[in-house]
């Protein structure tokens, strides 16, 4: 994900580089950046247990 960050930004691609690591406020701009030039995509997964089905699959 920091590397999403860095890749849309010329500066904080060359502190990643030198550094390894950015701050979270850099990170939080590189992300928004990239969001907005729709080239890094958020996701997230979630488990309903009360779907029909599902309680069987945790049986296994």
């Amino acid at each position: 994900m920091v590397e999403a960050a860095a890749e849309n930004d010329e500066a904080l691609m060359e502190k990643f580089f030198e550094e390894g690591s950015l701050t979270e406020e850099e990170l939080g701009s590189g992300l928004t950046l990239a969001i907005s030039k729709q080239e890094f995509f958020l996701s997230s997964a979630a488990v309903l247990y009360t779907i029909w089905g599902v309680d069987e699959l945790w049986v296994y």
